[in-house]
């Protein structure tokens, strides 16, 4: 698929960075910054975490230098605020993104698919509780477990992430799979029309070499 499609020079493209260590996603969020910039477009890195880097901007920062991950290293700037906005209402929550992906011309998710230590589901780690925790940040993060003791997990990131589909400029999803060493296997571009469906399809792929 070309993900990259919609992208129009001079607009800004929003791209998520985890706090989880996964092999070669500096590399990866550097060729999709380099596609976005060979389009004329302004790639900016959005470190998209939840309470991780004790839920302050300059925090999250870190957490990614950490990671080797900084403007030098994936050749695009480094979001260094933390503004959360009321963006949408779900299951009488509200939904929160934050302000760089609310103004983003469009959103790339990046995260590998594997199953979660915490919950069972049909979605798990990957790009879909990227978008809750990731764009919602620490506020999205808090509503997510505050819903999932009502709904269960699995129920709550999909509710959440069906508001953030429906109110962001989402173009789709890098999704990363991992050998049995946690090493890169490949890689996969998910459109946001597909998200949903294809998602549930890699985290079964994702399993026994994860087992």
């Amino acid at each position: 698929t070309n993900l990259l499609g919609p992208v129009l020079a001079g607009q800004k493209v929003v791209i998520t960075a985890g706090s989880r260590g996964v092999d070669s996603k500096a590399e990866v969020l550097r060729s999709l910054s380099e596609a976005v910039k060979a389009k004329g477009a302004e790639p900016v890195i959005l470190p998209a975490m939840g309470s991780h880097g004790g839920g302050s901007a300059a925090g999250q920062v870190a957490v990614l230098e950490h990671l080797g991950i900084n403007s030098t290293t994936v050749g695009a700037p480094i979001h260094d605020r933390l503004e959360p906005l009321k963006i949408a209402d779900t299951e009488g929550l509200p939904v929160y993104a934050d302000q760089a992906a609310v103004e983003a011309d469009h959103i790339i998710l990046v995260n590998r698919i594997k199953e979660h230590t915490e919950f069972i589901g049909a979605i798990e780690s990957g790009l879909i509780k990227m978008a809750v925790v990731g764009l919602g940040r620490i506020a999205g993060a808090g509503v997510m477990h505050q819903l999932a003791v009502r709904i269960s997990y699995a129920r709550a990131i999909q509710s959440i992430a069906q508001a953030l589909f429906s109110n962001l400029r989402i173009l789709g999803g890098i999704a990363i799979l991992e050998d049995k060493t946690n090493k890169f296997r490949r890689l996969e571009a998910i459109p946001q029309e597909a998200v949903f469906e294809r998602e549930p399809e890699l985290l079964r792929e994702s399993r026994p070499y994860h087992a």
